[in-house]
């Protein structure tokens, strides 16, 4: 389990599954886990950070997309919650600006106006942003 936690962050429900495709006993879980956390092999905080970082800087996903998902993993909300001031005001708008110019120009010459900004709002609700976030920034006929 080292190796498996030294190649990448994980968290904790990782490992737990790893253990079970691995066919570790259930009763041992909590025991490698103490041991994994005790020796910095193991960190949720790290694991949180690190994927905000990834999911918000290089795909380019909003606040919802990155909650769901570490939830489905689940960490704690309080955890998640903390860890997301980590992604600044620029970062998101900046996000938001480059999907829309990137996704506008695929869409609009092959489509109407208003079919190409239903797609587009539909492609930015997909990414994890709110239509208050992006409804400003949409473009105007």
């Amino acid at each position: 389990m080292e190796n498996y936690c030294s190649y990448m962050e994980r968290c904790t429900n990782d490992v737990i599954l790893k253990m079970k495709k691995l066919g570790i006993e259930d009763q041992l879980f909590e025991d490698v886990i103490n041991y994994l956390k005790e020796n910095q092999f193991l960190s949720d905080d790290r694991y949180v950070e690190s994927y905000i970082r990834g999911k918000a800087i290089r795909k380019r996903d909003g606040h919802l997309k990155i909650i769901n998902a570490l939830r489905q993993k689940k960490i704690d909300t309080k955890l998640i919650e903390s860890k997301l001031e980590i992604i600044e005001k620029e970062q998101i708008e900046d996000n938001i600006e480059y999907l829309i110019e990137k996704k506008w120009k695929l869409y609009f010459p092959k489509n109407d106006y208003y079919k190409s900004k239903e797609k587009l709002v539909r492609y930015l609700m997909s990414k994890g942003y709110s239509f208050e976030q992006f409804k400003n920034k949409l473009p105007k006929k």
